[in-house]
């Protein structure tokens, strides 16, 4: 808005075209015309933007439309000779929604169920009885974040992004900055007990003020 509709200045020609086709009227075409026109200088509100209901048609069209990372971020690592084929062949099936999934291949395949094998497996691992419908489809999202029998290799991957992440963090930052985990997950306890924590604030401070705040605003239902 501060770009189309500068204060004391005439409107941008762009922007008395969104306002004159009302797009500015519209949540849903705002935020459409937000992600495909000004992602850099606009934040999408979260009390507007849902991470769990698309601005367009699917989640990964909203990627695809964001400025100017996406596309370019998604070229380098294709044309990357140091990425696998296999790899690169993965991220392709499933920005097309292609990737050998059951909610994909029973769309072609007479009798095929779209549900989650993999869950209905490990549930019947357990002893437990499964009924078709209850199922989750298995999808992309769904083998790679909530899947039963996935569970181990879920959590494996997550802890494998989160290191290397945090290795790559560490590296770029300036000297003198410390990381106490960066080799592997610390409760706040453990930093307690190796004295990591004592420079922000003690056990015995954090629990004097914790009584001193449950005094001043005691809650007796809780």
């Amino acid at each position: 808005m501060k770009i189309n509709f500068p204060k004391g200045e005439p409107p941008t020609s762009e922007g008395l075209r969104a306002f004159q086709d009302h797009t500015w009227k519209d949540k849903k075409r705002w935020l459409e015309y937000i992600l495909k026109n000004h992602q850099d200088t606009h934040t999408l509100l979260t009390t507007s933007y849902s991470p769990v209901i698309p601005v367009t048609s699917t989640k990964t069209t909203d990627f695809f439309m964001r400025e100017p990372s996406c596309r370019q971020a998604i070229s380098k690592y294709l044309k990357s000779s140091s990425v696998r084929t296999e790899d690169k062949r993965r991220l392709i099936q499933i920005i097309t929604n292609s990737f050998p999934v059951n909610a994909f291949t029973s769309k072609f395949k007479k009798g095929k169920s779209n549900r989650c094998d993999i869950c209905r497996r490990a549930l019947q691992a357990t002893g437990a009885t499964t009924n078709e419908e209850d199922l989750p489809p298995q999808t992309v999202g769904h083998i790679t974040g909530y899947c039963l029998g996935q569970t181990d290799a879920i959590t494996a991957a997550h802890h494998s992004a989160w290191k290397t992440l945090h290795s790559g963090i560490a590296q770029a930052a300036p000297k003198g900055w410390e990381f106490p985990s960066e080799k592997g997950e610390l409760t706040i306890g453990q930093l307690w007990d190796d004295n990591k924590m004592d420079e922000i604030c003690t056990k015995n401070n954090l629990w004097d003020s914790s009584n001193l705040r449950n005094a001043k605003n005691p809650h007796p239902s809780r």
